[in-house]
């Protein structure tokens, strides 16, 4: 998977496009997360802050948000 991303940057595609071409393939917002920790040789939290401010999951921004902070939540919760 990676291989085919580094070439489509190499040629000039944008991370932002190939995000979305990998959306359109079924990939997951981990998947995409993961690629992009590769390509811009970032951290965990950059590359998931980059995935999840990209136009390709930007429908299920508000849902991963509400998600998050119920993890959130539900951690604090069993650390008390």
């Amino acid at each position: 998977m990676i291989e085919r991303e580094v070439s489509l940057l190499r040629v000039g595609k944008t991370l932002e496009s190939i995000l979305i071409d990998l959306r359109a393939d079924g990939f997951s917002v981990i998947d995409c997360i993961r690629v992009v920790m590769v390509l811009k040789s970032c951290s965990l939290p950059e590359a998931k802050m980059f995935v999840h401010r990209s136009k390709a999951w930007a429908d299920l921004r508000e849902a991963h948000e509400t998600a998050h902070q119920e993890l959130e939540e539900r951690a604090r919760d069993e650390l008390k």
